[in-house]
């Protein structure tokens, strides 16, 4: 079983391409089944050289991107979609932006790390 940082870290690629595409995306994308991401990011939550509250937030964020990916018969584009939907999911995005620029500063600190 891969360990919880090459998880994490293959999961946050492609939350830092794919998030920006589509608003639900195809689970398809995920790059290990919904499982074993969940189970990483509870690892790295609980891992003691990374307990401050940047990470936690990272992570935290990471679960919310994961809801993120569905059925592929559930996926749609922001295009797709109208009315109230369309503006709760806009501002939806511009806290996904934030998520996903979080995202990205993770890795780099997973990286620099090994």
């Amino acid at each position: 079983m891969a360990h919880w940082r090459d998880v994490v870290s293959t999961y946050g690629e492609v939350v830092a391409v794919e998030c920006r595409l589509g608003v639900l995306l195809p689970e398809t994308k995920l790059p290990y089944p919904r499982g074993t991401i969940k189970k990483a990011l509870v690892e790295a939550l609980h891992d003691p050289a990374h307990h401050n509250e940047t990470f936690k937030n990272q992570i935290e964020l990471a679960f919310l991107c994961l809801d993120r990916f569905v059925p592929a018969d559930q996926a749609r584009s922001l295009p797709e979609i109208e009315g109230r939907e369309k503006e709760y999911l806009v501002q939806f995005g511009r806290l996904h932006d934030r998520m996903v620029q979080l995202c990205g500063e993770f890795l780099r600190d997973l990286r620099e790390r090994r």
